[in-house]
């Protein structure tokens, strides 16, 4: 009975599981639909709003100005829908098919053709209603053909045709544009997220390392490295993900990071750490500037009577950062393929996210190793 009991509960939280599932599908293509029906209406209201401005710019605005207000209301609201479709005509069917694929002299023969065949189109019509009687006569001279009348009306319609081309062709120009900065966005955030991925195991793989050779002597100082590996991947797991890390949190991580590389050396080297930052609030992308702390000790002397002193100064002033790293470097610098990922990795991580705005300056000279970052944050 129990067990058939819990089979039972079982299958009402599949069940629901199930009808919550089809909930959300069904939410979400409702949303959608919703959006898209929005974008549409709002689309609707745009182009309705203009023909209003043009009709009262036009009729109205004349009508006040020959005193027959009426009568140039009536004319052009027989003409309006003729200079609607041949709009139309030219927005989403002679854009598309010829200015769009390159064929210009196509695309404005048609263009000037169908204002043509349009406008004669309306005259005949017009003319079609007046001999019909619907038309007050005061209308009459409007119906008949002259060569300035006819002329006045094709530029006027070319006027309109030209305008909203290139109100169309803005358009799809801005929007072609945000798309492609979009989709740059997408890619930048694709590789950043890519080189973050490339340093977290770099990082651990060097501490292990550090870790194993402690182990291997039975240094009492293996669990405290432990420890710190620990707070270090507290870091890297869920620092790291973010876009931006306050420089507090780098700066700690920096001194943490410190401390685990002098204790694998004989004797701890001297580390002139110095920090002079007017604000504290200043964000910048996680694990930007370990890289250049690891390669100070990387490339540092590891001979138990050499003497080793690194200095590390970090100034921040006015969103501008300086970085400068000074340690002794061995008689023999060569940084292996297997052994740069991380200064490769940053340069490429720089260069991603401040393009033109950070200058990097790396010399080796009197036996020294020398790096100079310097950085417009904003």
């Amino acid at each position: 009975m129990l067990t058939l009991t819990n089979a039972k509960n079982n299958m009402d939280i599949s069940d629901s599981g199930i009808f919550s599932k089809d909930r959300f599908l069904y939410q979400l293509n409702t949303n959608r639909t919703n959006y898209f029906t929005s974008a549409f209406t709002v689309r609707i209201y745009y182009h309705i709003a203009f023909w209003i401005m043009l009709f009262l710019l036009t009729a109205v605005s004349q009508g006040y100005l020959t005193g027959a207000l009426k009568y140039n209301i009536i004319c052009f609201g027989i003409r309006l829908p003729f200079i609607a479709a041949v709009v139309y005509f030219n927005l989403y069917l002679l854009l598309p098919l010829f200015y769009y694929k390159g064929k210009l002299i196509f695309y404005v023969t048609l263009f000037i053709l169908s204002a043509l065949f349009t406008n004669a189109f309306n005259l005949f019509i017009f003319g079609i209603l007046m001999k019909s009687g619907i038309l007050p006569t005061a209308l009459k001279a409007d119906s008949q053909f002259t060569a300035f009348s006819f002329i006045g009306k094709e530029i006027f319609m070319i006027t309109v045709m030209v305008l909203t081309t290139g109100i169309k062709l803005s358009k799809d120009y801005f929007l072609q544009r945000q798309k492609a900065e979009e989709m740059e966005r997408e890619q930048l955030t694709t590789e950043l997220s890519f080189l973050k991925s490339q340093l977290q195991p770099h990082f651990f793989f060097n501490t292990l390392n550090n870790l194993y050779a402690l182990t291997l002597k039975k240094s009492d100082l293996a669990p405290e490295v432990v420890l710190k590996l620990s707070d270090f991947m507290s870091y890297v797991l869920y620092e790291t993900d973010q876009e931006k890390t306050s420089l507090k949190k780098e700066i700690s991580y920096i001194q943490n990071f410190i401390d685990l590389e002098s204790l694998r050396f004989g004797v701890s080297p001297k580390v002139i750490f110095e920090i002079n930052a007017q604000s504290e609030d200043i964000y910048l992308p996680p694990l930007l500037l370990l890289p250049f702390i690891e390669n100070s000790f990387k490339h540092s002397p590891k001979s138990a009577t050499a003497n080793i002193e690194i200095t590390i100064q970090l100034q921040i002033c006015k969103n501008v950062l300086d970085l400068t790293v000074i340690n002794p470097s061995s008689e023999v610098f060569n940084q292996t393929k297997k052994g740069g990922i991380g200064l490769r990795n940053v340069k490429r991580r720089l260069d991603l996210t401040y393009g033109q705005s950070y200058t990097l300056f790396q010399e080796r000279k009197n036996n020294q190793f020398i790096t100079k970052l310097h950085i417009q944050l904003s």
